[in-house]
């Protein structure tokens, strides 16, 4: 976590945001749920969670699912992965608003 922190600070000072430094991109709508699976990634962190509800799932012994709901409309990241001896990845999560039915 150190890292990210230092990152974050060096970002700031060069006037570049994180998500230039490589992290992927995952759009979830207002009021809906995307499913991402993630290998043997474990846990995950999100930086703001009042933009999307995130959980983790088993879907087998190799295989796990991170659940993304979007809760308002907003942009934030979230670190899949926060065992260290595990993969993990940076993702810029964009709550877009509710899609009309």
């Amino acid at each position: 976590m150190r890292s990210l922190h230092v990152a974050a600070l060096l970002a700031a000072v060069s006037g570049r945001a994180i998500a230039d430094e490589g992290a992927r991109k995952l759009v979830v709508a207002v009021d809906e749920t995307v499913e991402l699976e993630v290998g043997y990634a474990i846990g995950f962190v999100c930086d703001d969670t009042t933009i999307v509800r995130g959980e983790m799932k088993s879907r087998s012994s190799t295989q796990n699912v991170f659940v993304a709901t979007g809760l308002k409309t907003g942009t934030t990241q979230c670190r899949i992965g926060t065992d260290p001896n595990r993969p993990s990845t940076l993702y810029q999560v964009i709550v877009t608003p509710p899609r009309r039915r």
